[in-house]
């Protein structure tokens, strides 16, 4: 198994609720439109590391880490995914620690809204360009 799983131990699961909570707040002064989710994230994060204190079992394993369209490539025999070196800007240490896999879900999820927003405005464009005396702009 190149990438077994772990339970991840009490300490670990507050120490990445810990972690989420300083990306968010990096990201709220980032966007301060995020704000108004804060509370409800916060709270969220609260509730992990509860649940990790009372033995609830999270499992986790190396992921991706920076999972998105650009890095699965089409091939004969299926899809594969590339550049496992996870996001750059964080150390390699905290790239190789095991995470949960939603991570990458996330992630994914995350690339395909990106895609689906950029068709959709492609549409419109074209849609805007194809209107009646579009070409008399």
């Amino acid at each position: 198994d190149a990438f077994p799983r772990v339970r991840l131990t009490a300490e670990g699961i507050a120490r990445q609720a810990a972690e989420m909570t300083e990306r968010l707040e990096t990201a709220v002064l980032e966007v301060p439109g995020l704000a108004r989710h804060r509370g409800g994230l916060v709270r969220l994060y609260e509730d992990y590391a509860r649940a990790g204190a009372r033995g609830c079992a999270v499992l986790a394993q190396r992921v991706h880490g920076d999972l998105h369209l650009g890095q699965a490539l089409p091939t004969p025999g299926g899809w594969h995914l590339i550049d496992f070196e996870g996001e750059p800007a964080r150390p390699a240490a905290e790239r190789a620690a095991p995470q949960p896999v939603l991570r990458d879900v996330a992630g994914m999820l995350r690339s395909f809204d990106y895609a689906a927003q950029a068709g959709l405005r492609t549409l419109r464009e074209r849609d805007l360009d194809e209107a009646p005396g579009a070409r008399l702009r």
